[in-house]
């Protein structure tokens, strides 16, 4: 859906510069070997020695997911995220397999809307707000107006009633 590319862009640039701040500041001689590179799997330690780069921002959602899982301790010991961080970040890699796996048809909008919030679950849990928020949130609301233009009132079944989001912490 239109809606999701520009989430998972912004969730994957949340992710890396949560990751960077955290794991460089715990080891920084030797963070991309001991806690990105261990994290990822065969497929994704591959990809990136393909890419030739250490870099956090040069990997995809799915991988800087499994960097976040493997790392989720360090990130909630540095304050962000709580026992429900991994059960979110897993909510994002799903929400971004079916979106690399949709049928020809597209995602239907109720989808979408529980996609897009997985990505605002997963902004409050790393305490990100920022213009990206922003956009991922109003993308939240035209997959919601969409969902309840084709379903009728009150079928949507992810979000606050106020948007998402409402009075997160800021950061950045």
């Amino acid at each position: 859906m239109r809606h999701w590319e520009s989430a998972q862009r912004h969730a994957a640039a949340c992710l890396a510069a949560r990751l960077g701040e955290v794991l460089a500041a715990e080891d920084p001689d030797n963070w991309w070997r001991d806690f990105v590179l261990t994290a990822l799997s065969d497929n994704q330690r591959m990809a990136a020695a393909r890419r030739g780069s250490c870099r956090l921002d040069d990997l995809d959602l799915a991988a800087l997911v499994s960097v976040a899982i493997g790392n989720a301790n360090r990130l909630k010991a540095a304050g962000y995220g709580t026992n429900v961080l991994v059960p979110r970040l897993h909510a994002v890699k799903k929400a971004r397999n079916d979106h690399a796996h949709a049928p020809a048809s597209g995602m239907r909008p109720r989808e979408a809307v529980r996609h897009l919030q997985s990505c605002l679950d997963l902004f409050d849990e790393l305490r990100w707000t920022d213009a990206a928020r922003d956009e991922v949130t109003a993308s939240w609301r035209a997959a919601a107006a969409e969902e309840l233009a084709g379903a009728g009132a009150g079928t949507v079944a992810a979000g606050p009633a106020a948007g998402p989001a409402a009075g997160a912490a800021t950061a950045q």
